[in-house]
């Protein structure tokens, strides 16, 4: 009368699925701090290049006009950059510190 059927699922169990919850989380943790720890590093870097290259202007600026610059805005006065670069971190900006003659970054309130 009644046949038995061999009925085979297609899909994963319960055991398969957590374990492969539990590679994706362990892969995880050990990703996202290593990625965060790399765009800390990058934002860093641009800021160091931008002092540098701020640096190298207000030199320029004295060179040509044997006067320091009184501010970054006066290089762009000048024509020896178009605008200030903005800080990769938008809590700090640059600025020329007048004893120093020399770029710092500057925490914004």
């Amino acid at each position: 009368m009644g046949a038995c059927q061999d009925h085979k699922s297609s899909g994963f169990t319960l055991p398969e699925m957590f374990s492969v919850l539990a590679i994706l989380g362990i892969i995880a943790v050990v990703i996202v701090p290593q990625v965060a720890s790399f765009t800390d590093k990058s934002r860093s870097g641009v800021a160091e290049h931008h002092i540098s290259q701020l640096n190298a202007f207000v030199q320029t600026h004295y060179n040509d006009h044997k006067v320091w610059p009184s501010d970054l805005e006066e290089l762009v006065v000048a024509n020896y950059i178009d605008a200030v670069p903005s800080h990769p971190d938008v809590t700090k900006v640059y600025q020329l510190n007048s004893e120093t003659n020399q770029v710092d970054e500057v925490v914004v309130n």
